[in-house]
């Protein structure tokens, strides 16, 4: 630390953006791509349309797909460390 700044690496800097789950474009408060913007508005569409029922097992899936990330990125920390 020098003068009031911190620098790091890039490896340091995505390694704490894998723990926050964020990506360079939240760091840096920037939007992300068009691209992946429409693509995630569309996938909210289509989940608007779906029945409550099939919303709630969509919710279930993302959820245990988080689960999953979760694991793979401790077990990720824990070789790191």
């Amino acid at each position: 630390m020098e003068n009031g700044e911190y620098k790091v690496s890039l490896e340091t800097l995505f390694k704490i953006l894998s723990i926050f789950e964020m990506n360079i474009a939240d760091f840096f408060n920037e939007d992300p791509s068009g691209a992946t913007r429409e693509r995630e508005f569309e996938f909210l569409r289509q989940y608007q349309r779906l029945s409550p029922r099939a919303q709630e097992e969509v919710q279930a899936f993302v959820q245990f797909k988080m689960q999953g990330e979760e694991r793979v990125r401790d077990e990720r920390l824990k070789k790191d460390n």
